[in-house]
Protein backbone atom coordinates (compact mmCIF):
# COMPACT_ATOMS: atom_id res chain seq x y z
CA UNK A 1 0.00 0.00 0.00
CA UNK A 2 1.15 3.50 -0.67
CA UNK A 3 2.50 5.66 2.14
CA UNK A 4 2.24 9.38 2.38
CA UNK A 5 5.58 11.05 3.03
CA UNK A 6 5.96 12.94 6.26
CA UNK A 7 7.58 16.31 6.91
CA UNK A 8 11.06 14.86 7.12
CA UNK A 9 10.88 13.54 3.60
CA UNK A 10 10.30 16.96 2.01
CA UNK A 11 12.91 17.72 -0.62
CA UNK A 12 14.22 14.19 -0.58
CA UNK A 13 13.84 12.13 -3.72
CA UNK A 14 11.47 9.24 -3.40
CA UNK A 15 12.92 5.82 -2.93
CA UNK A 16 12.91 3.74 -6.08
CA UNK A 17 10.39 1.01 -6.14
CA UNK A 18 10.26 -1.91 -8.48
CA UNK A 19 7.56 -1.61 -11.13
CA UNK A 20 5.61 -4.76 -11.75
CA UNK A 21 4.05 -3.42 -14.98
CA UNK A 22 5.17 -3.90 -18.59
CA UNK A 23 7.03 -0.87 -19.91
CA UNK A 24 4.93 1.31 -22.13
CA UNK A 25 5.97 1.65 -25.81
CA UNK A 26 4.91 4.74 -27.66
CA UNK A 27 4.78 3.94 -31.39
CA UNK A 28 6.00 7.07 -33.21
CA UNK A 29 3.84 6.12 -36.18
CA UNK A 30 0.53 5.75 -34.34
CA UNK A 31 -0.67 9.12 -35.56
CA UNK A 32 0.44 8.21 -39.12
CA UNK A 33 -1.51 5.00 -39.60
CA UNK A 34 -3.02 6.30 -42.83
CA UNK A 35 0.33 7.48 -44.27
CA UNK A 36 1.44 4.23 -45.98
CA UNK A 37 -1.95 3.96 -47.69
CA UNK A 38 -1.92 7.65 -48.56
CA UNK A 39 1.61 7.35 -49.93
CA UNK A 40 0.57 4.42 -52.10
CA UNK A 41 -2.49 6.32 -53.28
CA UNK A 42 -0.37 9.36 -54.11
CA UNK A 43 2.11 7.13 -55.94
CA UNK A 44 -0.73 5.55 -57.89
CA UNK A 45 -2.08 8.95 -58.88
CA UNK A 46 1.40 10.01 -59.98
CA UNK A 47 1.72 6.85 -62.09
CA UNK A 48 -1.68 7.50 -63.68
CA UNK A 49 -0.67 11.09 -64.49
CA UNK A 50 2.61 9.87 -65.95
CA UNK A 51 0.74 7.26 -67.97
CA UNK A 52 -1.57 9.95 -69.33
CA UNK A 53 1.49 11.98 -70.37
CA UNK A 54 3.00 8.94 -72.08
CA UNK A 55 -0.29 8.25 -73.84
CA UNK A 56 -0.50 11.87 -75.03
CA UNK A 57 3.11 11.70 -76.18
CA UNK A 58 2.42 8.44 -78.00
CA UNK A 59 -0.61 9.99 -79.71
CA UNK A 60 1.51 12.95 -80.79
CA UNK A 61 4.12 10.60 -82.21
CA UNK A 62 1.41 8.69 -84.09
CA UNK A 63 -0.06 11.92 -85.44
CA UNK A 64 3.34 13.09 -86.63
CA UNK A 65 4.06 9.69 -88.17
CA UNK A 66 0.71 9.84 -89.98
CA UNK A 67 1.68 13.25 -91.37
CA UNK A 68 5.05 11.92 -92.51
CA UNK A 69 3.41 8.87 -94.07
CA UNK A 70 0.86 11.02 -95.92
CA UNK A 71 3.58 13.37 -97.15
CA UNK A 72 5.77 10.49 -98.38
CA UNK A 73 2.81 8.81 -100.10
CA UNK A 74 1.86 12.08 -101.78
CA UNK A 75 5.45 12.63 -102.92
CA UNK A 76 5.51 9.10 -104.33
CA UNK A 77 2.23 9.76 -106.11
CA UNK A 78 3.72 12.92 -107.65
CA UNK A 79 6.64 10.84 -108.92
CA UNK A 80 4.22 8.36 -110.45
CA UNK A 81 2.17 11.13 -112.06
CA UNK A 82 5.36 12.54 -113.62
CA UNK A 83 6.15 9.11 -115.04
CA UNK A 84 2.51 8.79 -116.21
CA UNK A 85 2.79 12.08 -118.12
CA UNK A 86 6.13 11.03 -119.59
CA UNK A 87 4.60 7.74 -120.79
CA UNK A 88 1.58 9.55 -122.22
CA UNK A 89 2.90 12.78 -123.74
CA UNK A 90 6.69 12.51 -123.52
CA UNK A 91 8.96 12.08 -126.53
CA UNK A 92 8.33 8.32 -126.51
CA UNK A 93 4.79 8.62 -125.16
CA UNK A 94 1.85 6.75 -126.63
CA UNK A 95 0.21 10.01 -127.74
CA UNK A 96 3.05 10.41 -130.26
CA UNK A 97 1.83 7.31 -132.11
CA UNK A 98 -0.74 8.20 -134.77
CA UNK A 99 -2.95 6.42 -137.24
CA UNK A 100 -2.02 2.86 -138.07
CA UNK A 101 1.16 3.15 -135.97
CA UNK A 102 -0.98 3.48 -132.84
CA UNK A 103 -2.93 0.39 -133.86
CA UNK A 104 -0.08 -1.89 -134.91
CA UNK A 105 1.46 -2.11 -131.47
CA UNK A 106 -0.26 -3.65 -128.49
CA UNK A 107 -0.28 -0.19 -127.00
CA UNK A 108 -2.41 -1.00 -123.93
CA UNK A 109 -0.22 -3.94 -122.95
CA UNK A 110 3.13 -2.28 -123.68
CA UNK A 111 2.47 1.11 -122.12
CA UNK A 112 0.36 -0.38 -119.33
CA UNK A 113 3.31 -2.60 -118.41
CA UNK A 114 5.63 0.41 -118.37
CA UNK A 115 3.26 2.19 -116.01
CA UNK A 116 3.05 -0.86 -113.73
CA UNK A 117 6.85 -1.10 -113.56
CA UNK A 118 7.10 2.59 -112.68
CA UNK A 119 4.42 2.18 -110.01
CA UNK A 120 6.24 -0.77 -108.45
CA UNK A 121 9.57 1.08 -108.46
CA UNK A 122 8.03 4.05 -106.67
CA UNK A 123 6.22 1.80 -104.15
CA UNK A 124 9.49 -0.02 -103.38
CA UNK A 125 11.09 3.31 -102.45
CA UNK A 126 8.59 3.91 -99.62
CA UNK A 127 9.59 3.31 -96.01
CA UNK A 128 6.69 1.41 -94.42
CA UNK A 129 3.46 -0.45 -95.10
CA UNK A 130 1.25 2.53 -94.21
CA UNK A 131 2.98 4.68 -96.84
CA UNK A 132 2.69 1.89 -99.38
CA UNK A 133 -1.03 1.43 -98.69
CA UNK A 134 -1.73 5.14 -99.01
CA UNK A 135 0.28 5.26 -102.23
CA UNK A 136 -1.45 2.16 -103.62
CA UNK A 137 -4.87 3.78 -103.18
CA UNK A 138 -3.74 6.89 -105.04
CA UNK A 139 -1.86 4.88 -107.68
CA UNK A 140 -4.99 2.84 -108.46
CA UNK A 141 -6.77 6.06 -109.41
CA UNK A 142 -3.82 7.14 -111.56
CA UNK A 143 -3.75 3.72 -113.26
CA UNK A 144 -7.45 4.05 -114.09
CA UNK A 145 -6.91 7.52 -115.54
CA UNK A 146 -3.88 6.32 -117.48
CA UNK A 147 -5.79 3.37 -118.93
CA UNK A 148 -8.64 5.70 -119.88
CA UNK A 149 -6.18 8.01 -121.63
CA UNK A 150 -4.68 5.10 -123.57
CA UNK A 151 -8.11 3.77 -124.59
CA UNK A 152 -9.24 7.24 -125.65
CA UNK A 153 -6.10 7.66 -127.74
CA UNK A 154 -6.54 4.25 -129.39
CA UNK A 155 -10.23 4.99 -130.09
CA UNK A 156 -9.37 8.37 -131.62
CA UNK A 157 -6.59 6.89 -133.72
CA UNK A 158 -8.85 4.03 -134.79
CA UNK A 159 -11.37 6.58 -136.08
CA UNK A 160 -8.58 8.48 -137.85
CA UNK A 161 -7.26 5.25 -139.37
CA UNK A 162 -10.78 4.30 -140.55
CA UNK A 163 -11.24 7.73 -142.13
CA UNK A 164 -7.84 7.57 -143.82
CA UNK A 165 -8.47 4.02 -145.00
CA UNK A 166 -11.85 5.02 -146.42
CA UNK A 167 -10.35 8.05 -148.15
CA UNK A 168 -7.57 5.87 -149.50
CA UNK A 169 -10.11 3.33 -150.78
CA UNK A 170 -12.14 6.06 -152.47
CA UNK A 171 -9.01 7.53 -154.06
CA UNK A 172 -7.84 4.14 -155.32
CA UNK A 173 -11.26 3.30 -156.75
CA UNK A 174 -11.52 6.73 -158.38
CA UNK A 175 -8.15 6.26 -160.05
CA UNK A 176 -9.13 2.76 -161.11
CA UNK A 177 -12.39 4.08 -162.58
CA UNK A 178 -10.66 6.89 -164.48
CA UNK A 179 -7.99 4.52 -165.74
CA UNK A 180 -10.53 2.29 -167.53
Amino acid sequence: MATIPDVNALGASPAPRPNNQVARYDNPFTHMEHVPGQAMEDSGRAIVRQGAHFQEFGEQIQAEQAKVDAMRAEDAFNQLRNKQMELAIGDQGFSKLHGVNALQKDLIKDYGGKFDLAQQAVADSLGNDQQKQMFARRAAVARTQYTHDMLSHVAKETENAKDNTFKGTVDVEREAATAN
